[in-house]
Protein backbone atom coordinates (compact mmCIF):
# COMPACT_ATOMS: atom_id res chain seq x y z
CA UNK A 1 0.00 0.00 0.00
CA UNK A 2 2.75 2.31 1.00
CA UNK A 3 5.32 1.64 -2.00
CA UNK A 4 8.46 1.74 0.51
CA UNK A 5 9.33 1.06 4.03
CA UNK A 6 6.85 2.66 6.72
CA UNK A 7 8.59 5.86 7.70
CA UNK A 8 8.20 8.17 9.89
CA UNK A 9 5.73 10.82 7.20
CA UNK A 10 3.57 7.78 7.01
CA UNK A 11 2.92 7.38 11.41
CA UNK A 12 2.08 10.84 10.71
CA UNK A 13 -0.66 10.69 8.39
CA UNK A 14 -1.65 7.74 10.15
CA UNK A 15 -2.14 9.79 13.29
CA UNK A 16 0.65 7.70 14.96
CA UNK A 17 -1.37 4.70 14.33
CA UNK A 18 -4.44 5.62 16.19
CA UNK A 19 -6.73 6.10 13.25
CA UNK A 20 -9.46 3.44 13.11
CA UNK A 21 -8.20 3.12 9.43
CA UNK A 22 -4.72 2.45 9.80
CA UNK A 23 -6.01 -0.13 12.13
CA UNK A 24 -8.10 -1.43 9.45
CA UNK A 25 -5.55 -1.99 6.95
CA UNK A 26 -3.41 -3.51 9.34
CA UNK A 27 -6.24 -6.40 10.11
CA UNK A 28 -6.95 -6.29 6.77
CA UNK A 29 -3.27 -7.82 5.69
CA UNK A 30 -2.12 -9.35 8.85
CA UNK A 31 -4.17 -12.81 9.32
CA UNK A 32 -3.21 -15.93 10.50
CA UNK A 33 -2.27 -16.97 6.95
CA UNK A 34 0.36 -14.23 6.86
CA UNK A 35 1.80 -14.42 10.44
CA UNK A 36 2.30 -18.50 9.41
CA UNK A 37 4.27 -17.58 5.94
CA UNK A 38 6.06 -15.02 7.74
CA UNK A 39 7.77 -17.46 10.90
CA UNK A 40 7.77 -20.37 8.14
CA UNK A 41 9.94 -17.95 6.15
CA UNK A 42 12.08 -16.77 9.40
CA UNK A 43 12.60 -20.33 10.48
CA UNK A 44 13.79 -21.69 7.00
CA UNK A 45 16.39 -18.69 7.19
CA UNK A 46 17.54 -19.30 10.25
CA UNK A 47 17.66 -23.64 9.52
CA UNK A 48 19.90 -22.43 6.48
CA UNK A 49 21.79 -20.31 8.00
CA UNK A 50 22.80 -22.86 10.10
CA UNK A 51 23.59 -25.59 8.34
CA UNK A 52 25.53 -23.41 5.91
CA UNK A 53 27.53 -21.89 8.76
CA UNK A 54 28.45 -25.57 10.16
CA UNK A 55 29.47 -26.83 6.19
CA UNK A 56 31.89 -23.92 6.17
CA UNK A 57 33.40 -24.10 9.24
CA UNK A 58 33.42 -28.12 8.43
CA UNK A 59 35.04 -27.43 5.49
CA UNK A 60 37.51 -24.50 6.61
CA UNK A 61 38.97 -26.35 9.46
CA UNK A 62 39.64 -29.13 6.82
CA UNK A 63 43.10 -28.49 5.49
CA UNK A 64 42.37 -30.00 2.69
CA UNK A 65 39.79 -28.01 1.53
CA UNK A 66 40.91 -24.78 2.56
CA UNK A 67 41.79 -23.64 -0.69
CA UNK A 68 38.43 -25.05 -2.22
CA UNK A 69 36.11 -23.63 0.26
CA UNK A 70 37.37 -19.95 -0.72
CA UNK A 71 36.79 -20.93 -4.14
CA UNK A 72 33.58 -22.35 -3.77
CA UNK A 73 32.51 -19.19 -1.31
CA UNK A 74 33.62 -16.51 -3.97
CA UNK A 75 31.91 -18.21 -7.12
CA UNK A 76 28.91 -18.86 -5.25
CA UNK A 77 28.77 -14.95 -4.27
CA UNK A 78 29.50 -13.96 -7.97
CA UNK A 79 26.44 -16.47 -8.88
CA UNK A 80 24.23 -14.93 -6.38
CA UNK A 81 25.08 -11.56 -7.74
CA UNK A 82 24.70 -12.06 -11.23
CA UNK A 83 21.21 -14.10 -10.50
CA UNK A 84 20.05 -11.90 -8.07
CA UNK A 85 20.59 -8.93 -10.53
CA UNK A 86 18.64 -10.29 -13.28
CA UNK A 87 15.98 -11.25 -10.73
CA UNK A 88 16.11 -7.48 -9.63
CA UNK A 89 15.31 -6.47 -13.51
CA UNK A 90 12.84 -8.78 -14.10
CA UNK A 91 10.72 -7.68 -11.27
CA UNK A 92 12.11 -4.29 -11.49
CA UNK A 93 12.24 -4.18 -7.94
CA UNK A 94 14.43 -0.69 -6.77
CA UNK A 95 15.89 0.49 -3.73
CA UNK A 96 11.72 1.06 -1.79
CA UNK A 97 11.28 -3.11 -2.33
CA UNK A 98 14.75 -3.98 -0.91
CA UNK A 99 15.53 -1.60 2.08
CA UNK A 100 15.87 -2.63 5.35
CA UNK A 101 12.80 -1.14 6.60
CA UNK A 102 14.57 -0.36 10.12
CA UNK A 103 17.19 1.82 9.09
CA UNK A 104 14.84 3.47 6.33
CA UNK A 105 12.49 4.30 9.09
CA UNK A 106 15.75 6.00 10.99
CA UNK A 107 16.66 8.22 7.79
CA UNK A 108 13.51 9.33 7.41
CA UNK A 109 13.25 10.54 11.22
CA UNK A 110 16.79 12.67 10.01
CA UNK A 111 16.29 16.48 11.16
CA UNK A 112 18.92 17.14 8.91
CA UNK A 113 17.62 16.19 5.83
CA UNK A 114 18.10 18.35 3.03
CA UNK A 115 14.65 19.92 1.58
CA UNK A 116 14.09 19.08 -2.38
CA UNK A 117 16.24 20.90 -4.43
CA UNK A 118 13.21 23.22 -6.12
CA UNK A 119 12.66 24.96 -3.24
CA UNK A 120 15.75 26.80 -3.68
CA UNK A 121 16.27 26.45 -7.95
CA UNK A 122 17.16 29.30 -9.69
CA UNK A 123 14.07 30.21 -12.29
CA UNK A 124 13.95 32.45 -14.98
CA UNK A 125 12.27 35.05 -14.82
CA UNK A 126 9.85 33.94 -17.75
CA UNK A 127 8.82 31.05 -15.91
CA UNK A 128 8.15 32.77 -12.34
CA UNK A 129 4.83 31.68 -10.83
CA UNK A 130 1.95 34.21 -10.52
CA UNK A 131 -1.46 33.42 -9.99
CA UNK A 132 -4.04 34.26 -12.48
CA UNK A 133 -5.41 37.81 -12.17
CA UNK A 134 -8.88 37.80 -12.59
CA UNK A 135 -10.48 41.37 -12.38
CA UNK A 136 -14.45 42.11 -11.52
CA UNK A 137 -14.51 42.46 -15.28
CA UNK A 138 -13.41 39.02 -16.36
CA UNK A 139 -15.35 36.85 -14.52
CA UNK A 140 -18.25 35.20 -15.73
CA UNK A 141 -21.77 36.18 -15.80
CA UNK A 142 -24.31 33.47 -15.94
CA UNK A 143 -27.75 34.42 -17.58
CA UNK A 144 -31.24 34.07 -16.07
CA UNK A 145 -29.30 33.29 -12.69
CA UNK A 146 -31.38 32.98 -9.37
CA UNK A 147 -28.43 31.32 -7.95
CA UNK A 148 -28.27 32.51 -3.94
CA UNK A 149 -27.80 28.95 -2.05
CA UNK A 150 -24.80 26.67 -2.21
CA UNK A 151 -24.27 22.91 -0.90
CA UNK A 152 -20.66 21.41 -1.77
CA UNK A 153 -21.31 17.63 -2.13
CA UNK A 154 -17.67 16.20 -1.09
CA UNK A 155 -17.17 12.91 -2.27
CA UNK A 156 -14.28 11.46 -0.52
CA UNK A 157 -11.79 8.70 -2.62
CA UNK A 158 -13.82 9.84 -5.47
CA UNK A 159 -11.14 10.55 -8.91
CA UNK A 160 -13.31 11.38 -11.92
CA UNK A 161 -12.55 7.99 -13.70
CA UNK A 162 -15.20 6.29 -11.43
CA UNK A 163 -17.94 9.10 -12.89
CA UNK A 164 -20.22 8.06 -15.32
CA UNK A 165 -20.31 11.76 -17.15
CA UNK A 166 -16.11 11.07 -17.31
CA UNK A 167 -16.45 8.11 -18.93
CA UNK A 168 -16.77 4.88 -16.26
CA UNK A 169 -17.89 1.92 -17.34
CA UNK A 170 -19.57 0.95 -14.14
CA UNK A 171 -22.99 2.35 -13.90
CA UNK A 172 -22.56 3.82 -10.06
CA UNK A 173 -23.48 7.18 -10.82
CA UNK A 174 -26.68 7.34 -11.97
CA UNK A 175 -27.68 10.96 -10.35
CA UNK A 176 -24.70 12.36 -11.62
CA UNK A 177 -25.59 10.96 -15.12
CA UNK A 178 -29.41 11.90 -14.94
CA UNK A 179 -28.94 15.78 -14.03
CA UNK A 180 -25.49 16.12 -16.39
CA UNK A 181 -28.23 18.40 -19.06
CA UNK A 182 -28.77 20.72 -15.66
CA UNK A 183 -24.67 20.62 -15.15
CA UNK A 184 -21.48 22.00 -15.81
CA UNK A 185 -19.08 19.38 -16.05
CA UNK A 186 -15.48 20.80 -15.81
CA UNK A 187 -13.16 17.96 -17.12
CA UNK A 188 -9.67 18.71 -16.01
CA UNK A 189 -10.03 19.54 -12.39
CA UNK A 190 -7.21 18.09 -9.68
CA UNK A 191 -6.77 17.40 -6.06
CA UNK A 192 -3.26 19.50 -4.84
CA UNK A 193 -2.95 16.58 -2.47
CA UNK A 194 -4.26 13.38 -2.38
CA UNK A 195 -4.95 13.57 1.39
CA UNK A 196 -8.70 14.72 2.97
CA UNK A 197 -7.25 17.49 5.34
CA UNK A 198 -4.97 19.04 2.58
CA UNK A 199 -7.75 18.71 0.16
CA UNK A 200 -10.78 20.30 3.06
CA UNK A 201 -7.75 23.44 3.08
CA UNK A 202 -7.45 24.14 -0.36
CA UNK A 203 -11.53 24.34 -0.96
CA UNK A 204 -12.40 26.23 1.99
CA UNK A 205 -9.58 28.59 2.62
CA UNK A 206 -8.94 28.82 -1.47
CA UNK A 207 -5.09 28.49 -1.11
CA UNK A 208 -2.57 25.84 -1.87
CA UNK A 209 -1.61 23.25 0.70
CA UNK A 210 1.34 23.09 3.10
CA UNK A 211 4.35 21.61 1.05
CA UNK A 212 5.19 19.59 4.09
CA UNK A 213 4.10 15.94 5.16
CA UNK A 214 2.75 17.84 8.26
CA UNK A 215 -0.93 19.15 8.12
CA UNK A 216 -2.11 22.90 8.64
CA UNK A 217 -5.38 21.24 10.23
CA UNK A 218 -3.41 19.25 12.68
CA UNK A 219 -0.73 22.31 13.69
CA UNK A 220 -1.81 25.78 12.63
CA UNK A 221 -5.97 25.04 12.82
CA UNK A 222 -6.14 29.07 13.85
CA UNK A 223 -4.46 29.84 10.99
CA UNK A 224 -5.70 33.09 9.47
CA UNK A 225 -7.14 33.76 6.36
CA UNK A 226 -10.66 34.50 4.57
CA UNK A 227 -12.67 31.56 4.33
CA UNK A 228 -15.66 30.68 1.73
CA UNK A 229 -17.74 30.31 5.25
CA UNK A 230 -16.50 33.97 6.58
CA UNK A 231 -16.87 35.49 3.21
CA UNK A 232 -20.82 34.54 2.79
CA UNK A 233 -21.49 34.89 6.02
CA UNK A 234 -20.73 38.78 5.34
CA UNK A 235 -22.81 38.88 2.72
CA UNK A 236 -25.90 37.60 5.06
CA UNK A 237 -25.44 33.54 4.88
CA UNK A 238 -26.36 30.61 7.32
CA UNK A 239 -23.01 28.45 6.96
CA UNK A 240 -22.92 24.81 8.64
CA UNK A 241 -20.41 21.60 7.97
CA UNK A 242 -21.81 18.03 7.95
CA UNK A 243 -19.09 14.91 8.14
CA UNK A 244 -20.04 11.78 7.64
CA UNK A 245 -16.79 10.50 9.04
CA UNK A 246 -15.03 12.17 12.54
CA UNK A 247 -13.84 15.67 12.73
CA UNK A 248 -11.29 15.00 15.52
CA UNK A 249 -8.87 13.84 12.64
CA UNK A 250 -5.80 15.76 12.11
CA UNK A 251 -7.94 18.51 14.35
CA UNK A 252 -10.35 19.04 11.63
CA UNK A 253 -12.84 19.94 14.58
CA UNK A 254 -10.59 22.83 15.38
CA UNK A 255 -10.31 23.83 11.94
CA UNK A 256 -13.48 24.42 11.44
CA UNK A 257 -14.40 26.24 14.64
CA UNK A 258 -11.75 28.69 12.94
CA UNK A 259 -13.96 28.83 9.70
CA UNK A 260 -16.70 30.36 12.13
CA UNK A 261 -19.33 27.76 10.54
CA UNK A 262 -22.51 28.07 12.41
CA UNK A 263 -22.87 24.50 12.57
CA UNK A 264 -20.27 22.12 12.25
CA UNK A 265 -21.72 18.53 12.68
CA UNK A 266 -20.11 14.85 12.57
CA UNK A 267 -20.72 11.17 12.73
CA UNK A 268 -20.17 11.98 16.64
CA UNK A 269 -22.99 14.34 16.79
CA UNK A 270 -25.78 12.94 14.21
CA UNK A 271 -28.45 11.27 15.65
CA UNK A 272 -29.68 9.43 13.14
CA UNK A 273 -30.51 6.19 13.70
CA UNK A 274 -29.24 4.36 10.38
CA UNK A 275 -25.72 2.10 10.38
CA UNK A 276 -23.06 3.96 12.26
CA UNK A 277 -19.46 1.86 10.83
CA UNK A 278 -17.09 2.15 14.14
CA UNK A 279 -14.28 0.75 16.10
CA UNK A 280 -15.03 -0.13 19.87
CA UNK A 281 -11.46 0.45 20.78
CA UNK A 282 -11.89 4.09 21.93
CA UNK A 283 -8.50 4.96 21.60
CA UNK A 284 -8.72 4.22 17.58
CA UNK A 285 -11.44 6.60 16.91
CA UNK A 286 -10.91 8.23 14.18
CA UNK A 287 -12.27 8.06 11.10
CA UNK A 288 -15.43 6.46 12.47
CA UNK A 289 -18.80 7.18 10.43
CA UNK A 290 -22.16 7.44 9.87
CA UNK A 291 -24.37 6.23 7.26
CA UNK A 292 -24.18 9.13 4.23
CA UNK A 293 -27.67 8.67 4.05
CA UNK A 294 -27.86 10.72 7.87
CA UNK A 295 -25.95 13.65 6.83
CA UNK A 296 -27.52 13.97 3.50
CA UNK A 297 -31.36 13.62 6.01
CA UNK A 298 -29.39 16.29 8.70
CA UNK A 299 -28.58 19.06 6.17
CA UNK A 300 -31.47 19.22 4.53
CA UNK A 301 -32.98 19.24 8.13
CA UNK A 302 -30.75 22.02 8.97
CA UNK A 303 -31.72 23.83 5.66
CA UNK A 304 -35.50 23.24 6.39
CA UNK A 305 -34.98 25.74 9.83
CA UNK A 306 -34.81 28.46 8.20
CA UNK A 307 -35.19 29.26 4.26
CA UNK A 308 -35.49 33.47 4.77
CA UNK A 309 -31.86 33.45 4.78
CA UNK A 310 -29.33 32.24 1.74
CA UNK A 311 -27.14 29.29 2.80
CA UNK A 312 -23.83 27.52 2.25
CA UNK A 313 -24.00 23.81 3.57
CA UNK A 314 -21.17 21.60 2.99
CA UNK A 315 -21.54 18.23 3.20
CA UNK A 316 -18.35 15.24 3.11
CA UNK A 317 -18.78 11.49 2.45
CA UNK A 318 -17.05 8.73 4.00
CA UNK A 319 -18.63 5.49 2.68
CA UNK A 320 -16.29 5.57 -0.10
CA UNK A 321 -13.09 6.07 2.37
CA UNK A 322 -11.13 2.56 2.60
CA UNK A 323 -12.17 0.19 4.23
CA UNK A 324 -15.39 0.72 2.01
CA UNK A 325 -19.08 0.93 3.33
CA UNK A 326 -22.21 0.05 1.64
CA UNK A 327 -25.59 -0.33 2.39
CA UNK A 328 -27.68 -3.22 1.22
CA UNK A 329 -27.24 -6.66 -0.84
CA UNK A 330 -23.71 -6.47 -2.51
CA UNK A 331 -23.69 -6.04 -6.67
CA UNK A 332 -21.46 -7.03 -8.68
CA UNK A 333 -19.13 -4.48 -10.44
CA UNK A 334 -15.72 -5.92 -10.16
CA UNK A 335 -15.96 -9.68 -9.98
CA UNK A 336 -12.36 -10.20 -9.86
CA UNK A 337 -11.60 -7.41 -7.71
CA UNK A 338 -12.88 -8.05 -3.84
CA UNK A 339 -11.96 -4.47 -2.56
CA UNK A 340 -12.66 -2.65 -5.50
CA UNK A 341 -16.24 -3.71 -6.07
CA UNK A 342 -16.98 -3.04 -2.26
CA UNK A 343 -15.65 0.73 -3.28
CA UNK A 344 -18.34 0.80 -5.96
CA UNK A 345 -21.47 -0.30 -4.02
CA UNK A 346 -20.36 2.80 -1.75
CA UNK A 347 -19.97 4.85 -4.42
CA UNK A 348 -22.93 4.29 -5.84
CA UNK A 349 -24.73 4.35 -2.36
CA UNK A 350 -23.02 7.81 -1.96
CA UNK A 351 -24.79 8.97 -5.52
CA UNK A 352 -27.77 7.78 -4.50
CA UNK A 353 -27.84 9.99 -1.22
CA UNK A 354 -26.87 12.97 -4.37
CA UNK A 355 -30.02 11.96 -5.96
CA UNK A 356 -32.24 12.21 -2.41
CA UNK A 357 -30.70 15.37 -1.65
CA UNK A 358 -31.37 17.04 -4.81
CA UNK A 359 -35.20 15.67 -4.96
CA UNK A 360 -35.70 17.04 -1.44
CA UNK A 361 -34.68 20.79 -2.51
CA UNK A 362 -37.06 20.10 -5.80
CA UNK A 363 -39.60 19.38 -3.21
CA UNK A 364 -38.94 22.43 -0.32
CA UNK A 365 -39.27 24.59 -4.17
CA UNK A 366 -34.86 25.31 -3.71
CA UNK A 367 -33.73 23.81 -6.88
CA UNK A 368 -33.62 27.19 -8.85
CA UNK A 369 -32.23 28.95 -6.35
CA UNK A 370 -29.35 26.15 -5.04
CA UNK A 371 -26.37 25.53 -6.76
CA UNK A 372 -25.10 22.10 -6.13
CA UNK A 373 -21.19 21.67 -6.41
CA UNK A 374 -20.43 18.01 -6.72
CA UNK A 375 -16.45 17.27 -6.14
CA UNK A 376 -13.95 15.09 -4.75
CA UNK A 377 -11.48 15.22 -2.70
CA UNK A 378 -8.75 13.13 -3.82
CA UNK A 379 -8.39 9.73 -5.56
CA UNK A 380 -8.38 5.93 -5.22
CA UNK A 381 -5.76 3.20 -6.49
CA UNK A 382 -6.73 0.03 -7.20
CA UNK A 383 -3.66 -1.80 -8.81
CA UNK A 384 -2.69 0.11 -11.47
CA UNK A 385 0.88 1.46 -10.66
CA UNK A 386 1.20 -0.78 -8.48
CA UNK A 387 -0.86 1.31 -5.67
CA UNK A 388 -3.95 1.39 -4.14
CA UNK A 389 -5.70 4.01 -1.86
CA UNK A 390 -4.58 7.41 -2.05
CA UNK A 391 -1.99 9.01 -0.74
CA UNK A 392 1.44 7.83 -1.98
CA UNK A 393 1.17 8.90 -5.57
CA UNK A 394 0.38 11.91 -7.68
CA UNK A 395 -0.83 9.71 -10.76
CA UNK A 396 -4.67 10.72 -12.61
CA UNK A 397 -6.47 7.88 -10.01
CA UNK A 398 -4.86 10.11 -7.28
CA UNK A 399 -5.26 13.33 -8.27
CA UNK A 400 -7.89 13.57 -11.04
CA UNK A 401 -11.38 14.35 -9.81
CA UNK A 402 -14.98 15.11 -10.31
CA UNK A 403 -15.59 18.81 -10.42
CA UNK A 404 -19.55 19.24 -11.26
CA UNK A 405 -22.44 22.12 -10.81
CA UNK A 406 -25.51 21.31 -10.65
CA UNK A 407 -28.77 23.94 -11.55
CA UNK A 408 -31.81 24.27 -13.70
CA UNK A 409 -29.70 27.09 -15.41
CA UNK A 410 -27.14 25.09 -16.97
CA UNK A 411 -27.52 23.73 -20.26
CA UNK A 412 -25.09 20.31 -19.65
CA UNK A 413 -21.70 22.69 -20.61
CA UNK A 414 -18.27 20.48 -20.41
CA UNK A 415 -15.75 22.69 -19.82
CA UNK A 416 -11.85 21.75 -20.94
CA UNK A 417 -9.99 24.58 -18.77
CA UNK A 418 -7.32 23.50 -16.66
CA UNK A 419 -8.00 24.03 -12.26
CA UNK A 420 -7.80 22.56 -8.98
CA UNK A 421 -9.38 22.63 -5.68
CA UNK A 422 -8.06 25.80 -5.15
CA UNK A 423 -10.31 27.27 -7.63
CA UNK A 424 -13.74 26.09 -6.14
CA UNK A 425 -14.68 28.59 -3.89
CA UNK A 426 -13.65 31.35 -5.99
CA UNK A 427 -15.80 29.79 -8.99
CA UNK A 428 -19.31 30.06 -6.01
CA UNK A 429 -18.11 33.59 -5.30
CA UNK A 430 -18.51 34.14 -8.64
CA UNK A 431 -21.38 32.67 -9.74
CA UNK A 432 -23.71 33.98 -6.83
CA UNK A 433 -22.07 37.29 -7.85
CA UNK A 434 -19.38 38.07 -5.41
CA UNK A 435 -15.55 39.26 -5.45
CA UNK A 436 -13.31 36.85 -4.16
CA UNK A 437 -10.64 38.09 -1.43
CA UNK A 438 -7.30 39.29 -2.48
CA UNK A 439 -5.38 36.49 -0.28
CA UNK A 440 -6.76 33.34 -1.90
CA UNK A 441 -4.77 31.58 -4.16
CA UNK A 442 -7.56 30.19 -6.58
CA UNK A 443 -9.80 31.80 -9.63
CA UNK A 444 -13.03 30.95 -10.80
CA UNK A 445 -13.19 28.13 -13.02
CA UNK A 446 -15.75 30.29 -15.31
CA UNK A 447 -13.03 32.67 -15.87
CA UNK A 448 -9.52 29.79 -16.95
CA UNK A 449 -7.34 30.87 -19.43
CA UNK A 450 -6.27 27.93 -21.73
CA UNK A 451 -2.78 28.42 -20.29
CA UNK A 452 -4.11 27.50 -16.94
CA UNK A 453 -2.12 24.92 -14.54
CA UNK A 454 -2.83 22.88 -12.11
CA UNK A 455 -0.09 21.69 -9.55
CA UNK A 456 -0.02 18.99 -7.10
CA UNK A 457 2.18 17.37 -4.34
CA UNK A 458 2.44 14.44 -2.15
CA UNK A 459 5.03 14.06 0.52
CA UNK A 460 4.76 10.74 2.23
CA UNK A 461 6.90 7.86 0.68
CA UNK A 462 8.72 10.62 -1.92
CA UNK A 463 8.63 13.82 -2.29
CA UNK A 464 6.67 14.17 -5.66
CA UNK A 465 5.83 17.01 -7.31
CA UNK A 466 3.83 17.18 -10.63
CA UNK A 467 1.51 19.62 -13.22
CA UNK A 468 -0.36 19.47 -15.66
CA UNK A 469 -0.46 21.72 -18.77
CA UNK A 470 -2.67 21.27 -22.04
CA UNK A 471 -2.80 17.50 -22.97
CA UNK A 472 0.75 16.75 -20.95
CA UNK A 473 1.42 15.96 -17.46
CA UNK A 474 4.79 15.91 -15.63
CA UNK A 475 6.12 14.74 -12.37
CA UNK A 476 9.21 14.62 -10.42
CA UNK A 477 10.34 13.00 -8.04
CA UNK A 478 12.61 15.08 -5.85
CA UNK A 479 13.57 12.32 -3.74
CA UNK A 480 15.40 9.97 -6.70
CA UNK A 481 15.51 12.74 -9.06
CA UNK A 482 13.45 10.99 -11.62
CA UNK A 483 10.98 12.66 -14.50
CA UNK A 484 8.16 11.40 -15.64
CA UNK A 485 6.08 12.73 -18.49
CA UNK A 486 2.44 11.86 -20.25
CA UNK A 487 0.08 12.69 -22.78
CA UNK A 488 -2.87 12.31 -20.69
CA UNK A 489 -5.33 12.50 -23.72
CA UNK A 490 -3.91 9.75 -25.70
CA UNK A 491 -2.32 8.17 -22.79
CA UNK A 492 -4.92 8.70 -19.50
CA UNK A 493 -4.10 5.70 -17.39
CA UNK A 494 -0.18 7.09 -17.77
CA UNK A 495 1.38 3.71 -18.88
CA UNK A 496 3.89 5.40 -21.86
CA UNK A 497 6.79 7.81 -20.09
CA UNK A 498 7.52 10.28 -22.56
CA UNK A 499 10.39 11.94 -20.51
CA UNK A 500 12.90 10.76 -23.28
CA UNK A 501 11.17 12.13 -26.07
CA UNK A 502 10.36 15.68 -24.37
CA UNK A 503 13.78 16.05 -22.58
CA UNK A 504 14.12 19.94 -24.00
CA UNK A 505 11.38 20.09 -22.01
CA UNK A 506 12.13 18.69 -18.94
CA UNK A 507 14.00 21.69 -17.61
CA UNK A 508 11.50 23.97 -18.01
CA UNK A 509 9.01 21.72 -16.29
CA UNK A 510 11.45 21.71 -13.47
CA UNK A 511 11.47 25.07 -13.28
CA UNK A 512 7.75 25.94 -12.95
CA UNK A 513 7.84 23.36 -10.78
CA UNK A 514 10.71 25.22 -8.34
CA UNK A 515 8.55 28.35 -8.79
CA UNK A 516 5.19 27.20 -7.82
CA UNK A 517 6.79 25.40 -4.56
CA UNK A 518 8.48 28.42 -3.67
CA UNK A 519 5.35 30.55 -3.83
CA UNK A 520 3.75 28.22 -1.51
CA UNK A 521 6.02 28.24 0.44
CA UNK A 522 6.38 32.22 0.81
CA UNK A 523 2.68 32.48 1.21
CA UNK A 524 2.48 29.68 3.82
CA UNK A 525 5.33 31.54 6.02
CA UNK A 526 3.19 34.58 5.66
CA UNK A 527 -0.11 32.84 6.92
CA UNK A 528 1.87 31.30 9.94
CA UNK A 529 3.08 34.47 10.87
CA UNK A 530 -0.33 35.94 11.51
Amino acid sequence: MLGKPFNYQWLYYSNFLKGADAQAAISANINSSYIFRLASICISAIAIGLIALKTFSFLWYNIAWHKTTIVLLLLTLIGYSITAQKKLQAQQWNYERLANPITAFIESVNPFAENPDLFTMKVSDSLIFRKENVTPNNLSVLPNNKIKNVIVFVLESTPAEYIQTYGSKYPVSPTIKKYEKQSITFENIYAHAPATNMSMVSLINSIYPWLSYNSLTQEHPDFKIPSISTELQQHGYRTAFFNSADNRYQKADEYLLNRKFERISDCNHNSCDNQKFEYTDEKKNFLNGKDDACTGKEIIEWIKQDTSQPFLGIMWTYQTHYPYFFNGPEIVYEANNTLFNRYLNALQYGDSVLGKLLEDLERLHLSESTLIVVVGDHGEAFGRHNQTTHGREIYEENMHIPCILINPAFQGERKKEIGGMVDISPTIMNVLGFESPAEWHGTSLLSKTPESRAYFFAPWSDYLFGFREADYKYIYNATLNETEVYDIKNDPYEERNLVNEKMSSVNIAHQRLASWAQYVNSETEKILKH
